[in-house]
């Protein structure tokens, strides 16, 4: 059902960004489909119990993980990566020690981490390269295809990645007696994580270029933006699980029971980003109406008061990420 209804909306809604006009041979066999699979899939025979218990027994595995700290973006440590040295790249200090201790989790799970980040910045470099064909002008098609790359890559990464506070709640009460202070405790936990997500896009933004066989500098503001854009969207996510915790699991967003949590944090992420997008367009705008200025100078116009909002929502998230680290209580119980 919710296949059917997600095919049907989506036809719907390609008029209005594509311009392709769905007709009735379109929908006939998307109806069928979705009628045929709702009428088939109850009638398939399976032993429901036996998946149940392979089920339940590969989610207590996935929660003794947890438990034990190694939940990282849902893979478990790899050998290859244990043998790697990890270099101090934030200095021999305790905010330095934060910054390697989380990157040793990115590297001990390096197999599983850079395999999905990999594969899912691989299908969004192709699917943005394939959205932007249609263009004639290749640095029109160029600037376009690396925004929906950068666009969509941050929100699945932050998504999916996670070496953050999430995989260290039953590490909490260690975590809360290191001599670092609140805010410079947050601020290091998360900037592996931020560096990991701004690398790979990085990475997607340098196969468009070869792709395209074309540089535009306005790639290089694109790629400045990105750290922060990933700083301030997991920052969010990061205060929202350290005032109201819950034990993360593989699939942990999809339960039901965490639908409302879930839809709160995109709608404050998605606000945030609404409120920058704002910010940037309007003076692009009004200096468009107002001088005969190119394209390229509007877009700068824009980008100054854009970037430096969000400059200022990621300070004032990590302070605030700090505030809620100083009151967390490690005492209370977490399911």
């Amino acid at each position: 059902v919710v296949a059917g209804l997600g095919s049907a909306l989506l036809l719907l809604a390609c008029p209005y960004f594509t311009g392709w006009m769905p007709t009735l041979k379109t929908y006939a066999p998307a109806s069928l489909l979705s009628v045929g699979a709702l009428l088939l899939v109850p009638r398939i025979r399976i032993d429901f119990r036996e998946l149940s218990l392979e089920t339940s027994a590969d989610v207590a595995k996935r929660i003794a993980r947890a438990r034990r700290g190694m939940l990282g973006a849902s893979t478990v440590g790899s050998p290859a990566g244990r043998g790697v040295r990890v270099p101090w790249w934030c200095g021999h200090n305790p905010f330095g020690a934060v910054v390697w201790r989380k990157t040793l989790s990115i590297v001990r799970k390096a197999k599983g981490s850079f395999l999905l980040g990999g594969g899912v910045m691989t299908l969004v470099t192709f699917s943005a390269w394939q959205l932007a064909r249609s263009s004639t002008d290749t640095r029109e098609a160029l600037l376009k295809s690396a925004l929906i790359a950068a666009g969509i890559g941050t929100f699945y990464l932050c998504t999916t990645l996670r070496f953050d506070f999430r995989e260290d709640l039953d590490l909490m009460s260690s975590i809360r007696s290191w001599p670092v202070a609140p805010w410079r405790l947050f601020l290091a936990t998360l900037m592996p994580e931020v560096a990991l997500v701004s690398a790979l896009i990085a990475l997607s933004l340098g196969a468009l270029v070869v792709v395209w066989r074309h540089f535009d500098p306005l790639l290089i503001p694109i790629a400045a933006v990105v750290p922060v854009a990933v700083l301030a969207w997991t920052a969010i996510d990061n205060v929202a699980f350290l005032f109201a915790p819950s034990r993360q699991t593989p699939g942990h967003d999809g339960m039901l029971q965490n639908a409302g949590r879930v839809l709160l944090l995109r709608v404050l992420q998605l606000f945030t980003v609404a409120l920058v997008a704002f910010v940037a367009a309007v003076p692009a705008l009004i200096c468009e109406a107002l001088f005969d200025w190119s394209a390229q100078t509007l877009v700068y116009v824009g980008l100054v008061p854009g970037l430096a909002l969000l400059v200022l929502q990621s300070v004032g998230l990590v302070w605030l990420g700090g505030q809620v680290l100083r009151r967390f209580d490690v005492a209370r119980d977490r399911g």
